[in-house]
C-alpha cells in the first residue's frame, strides 16, 4: 500500500484543484475494464463536452513503477 502513496496524493491534488470544473459536464472516458475478483475502469483519459481533454497519469506512473 505504501507504493501507491504518490498516486494517491496526486489524485488529491487533481480534486483539490480541477474536479470542480468538471462537475455536471458530460463526456467520454477512454480505458480498460479490469476483470479480476473486483472488476474496475481504468481511465486513461477524459474529453469533456468542453473540449478539454483530461489525461490520467496512473497508468503512465504505474508502467514507470512496474505495476502496468
Amino acid at each position: 500500500m505504501a507504493n501507491l502513496l504518490p498516486l494517491r496524493l496526486l489524485e488529491l491534488l487533481f480534486g483539490w484543484t480541477r474536479a470542480d470544473k468538471m462537475i455536471g459536464q458530460r463526456g467520454e472516458a477512454f480505458g480498460w475494464y479490469r476483470r479480476s475478483p473486483r472488476p474496475y475502469f481504468e481511465m486513461r483519459r477524459l474529453k469533456l463536452e468542453s473540449g478539454e481533454t483530461v489525461r490520467a497519469m496512473g497508468f503512465p506512473l504505474a508502467l514507470i513503477g512496474g505495476r502496468g
